[in-house]
């Protein structure tokens, strides 16, 4: 059964919200949306959100015929998109305090209910000083509208209420946003000085111009303190009045896909200065950059350091959710790796990795630790759940619900898998090269050699084995045998035990025999005979 919902909401908060919603100035015009919500609403209450699909929806709702074709016949998704339309002016207008937030997922058509993140703060006026600031907070000020159309001075501020919502999917960040169109009588300029007074490090700026038929909207990233713009792009769209609020929603996922995430140009930014500041101790903010970091290039330096750093937190803080998640994560590490310590690596992982869910089991890392630990354990029912859990709530990150893609992938359910890493590519800018491993692997079992090669030259981490090992099989299968051998001797001296151990070292991470016999095929190509 499919469930849509986050946090601990009562149907009869749903009941109330739908009620507000249908006798709003944007629904009581519009019968047919009221009657298209109604029925989501309680079809979704009733525990039926698996039968929301295009078919059902049109017979039953719509009343079409019995050979109603969803595939060929667009009608239930045109009056989705125009639904989803909808919901976002009234949440932009009178729904703006709502306690609770009802949405359409774009894609599906089982509603999502959430409570409404009360941490976003209304910058317009003096209230900035209420803000909550940290390294990592970020403040979305309204995109300037430089033409005279109203139509886009409404767009330029759900631009900043799209972005700020999109930005609190993502763990690593804390957002400033506006719930509340700003006051013309006060400045930019004036709320810039306002943010920078308040500790608020980042600053997303924007504007809009209409050119003839055409938008262009350009954004730019502020480091506030050094007044530094770190991040500048843009982009133009055709002017159709259907498609302006799926601009408005696919122009904030591209920026909060460079923005925000582990690996996004926030956290760069601040690893920067990190590295430059030489600190003689560092804050659980910090040690989350030191330990994204050395998850991106995996260098047994890396490792080592973030050991090290989780091991000296978890002895000052034994009971500290970070800390347990930390040694935990490290040690998954080790134990994938096939590092020095490995086996009691293995021990270490699970019971901390339970220690800290267990403690909080909202925290992301926590929560993505235990995930990792399934994997690693053979837990693949755990796993199952987890995922039902973790989606309702993670962002689609490469350290977020992108791990399950490649945990699925690995466990043998490739097609799902790939699904959910296709997805991870379409909304983020910065993918660790390790999903390209996976993705090769998927090419490699299906016969493709040649995308297979292409995903194994994007596997670079220097540091580690798993590159030349997954580059050598698909070189072989195509005859490129002297690359193949080349890779064989950059994988010795990572690995000069690789003969003995190579098929263990595949098996860590693939539970597919026939796959990993496939793999071995290609060394046995080059003369390689795996033990």
């Amino acid at each position: 059964m499919e469930t849509c919902q986050k946090g601990n909401i009562q149907k009869d908060e749903v009941h109330k919200e739908l009620s507000r919603i249908c006798k709003s100035k944007e629904f009581s015009s519009k019968p047919l949306m009221v009657k298209f919500l109604t029925y989501l609403v309680q079809e979704y209450l009733k525990g039926r959100g698996d039968r929301l699909k295009g078919y059902t929806i049109a017979i039953e709702l719509l009343e079409q015929g019995e050979h109603f074709d969803p595939d060929q016949n667009t009608l239930v998704r045109i009056y989705a998109g125009r639904l989803r339309r909808s919901l976002k002016i009234y949440y932009l207008e009178e729904g703006q305090d709502d306690p609770i937030i009802i949405e359409i997922p774009k894609g599906r058509y089982c509603p999502t209910v959430i409570k409404r993140d009360t941490k976003l703060k209304d910058i317009r006026t003096s209230q900035v000083s209420d803000i909550e600031t940290s390294e990592n907070s970020i403040a979305v000020l309204p995109f300037k509208n430089l033409s005279r159309s109203e139509e886009l001075d409404y767009l330029a501020f759900g631009f900043a209420h799209e972005l700020s919502d999109v930005l609190t999917k993502y763990y690593e960040l804390k957002v400033v946003g506006i719930n509340k169109k700003p006051d013309s009588s006060v400045s930019e300029e004036a709320l810039m000085n306002q943010i920078k007074a308040n500790g608020v490090k980042f600053l997303v700026l924007g504007e809009l111009a209409g050119i003839g038929s055409k938008i262009k909207i350009s954004f730019r990233l502020i480091h506030v303190p050094e007044n530094e713009k770190v991040w500048a792009s843009s982009c133009v769209f055709n002017k159709d009045e259907d498609a302006m609020f799926e601009i408005q929603e696919k122009v904030s996922k591209d920026i909060a896909g460079n923005l925000g995430g582990a690996y996004g140009r926030v956290n760069k930014k601040r690893f920067e200065i990190l590295l430059a500041s030489k600190p003689a101790s560092l804050n659980e903010q910090e040690l989350l950059l030191k330990h994204y970091h050395a998850q991106t290039i995996l260098t047994p330096e890396s490792v080592k350091e973030s050991y090290e750093l989780a091991y000296d937190l978890i002895g000052k803080e034994p009971n500290s959710v970070l800390a347990n998640a930390l040694v935990a994560s490290v040690n998954s590490t080790v134990y994938s790796q096939d590092l020095p310590g490995a086996e009691q690596a293995y021990v270490t992982m699970g019971e901390l990795s339970e220690k800290a869910y267990n403690l909080n089991p909202n925290h992301k890392l926590a929560f993505t630790t235990l995930a990792s630990k399934s994997f690693y354990y053979g837990e693949r029912d755990r796993l199952n759940r987890l995922f039902e859990e973790g989606q309702k709530w993670l962002p689609n990150t490469p350290m977020g619900i992108g791990l399950f893609g490649m945990w699925f992938s690995l466990f043998g359910e490739w097609e799902f898998g790939k699904e959910l890493i296709d997805n991870l590519y379409e909304d983020n800018v910065f993918i660790p090269s390790w999903y390209s491993g996976v993705r090769c692997l998927n090419h490699y079992r299906n016969g493709d050699y040649k995308n297979a090669c292409l995903e194994a030259s994007r596997f670079q981490l220097p540091g580690t084995f798993m590159g030349p090992m997954y580059r050598i099989p698909p070189l072989a299968q195509l005859g490129r045998i002297e690359e193949a051998k080349k890779e064989w001797k950059n994988l010795l001296k990572l690995r000069p035990d690789f003969k003995r151990r190579g098929r263990y070292l595949h098996k860590i991470h693939i539970r597919e025999d026939t796959l990993v016999d496939h793999l071995i095929e290609g060394f046995d190509k080059i003369g390689v005979i795996i033990d």
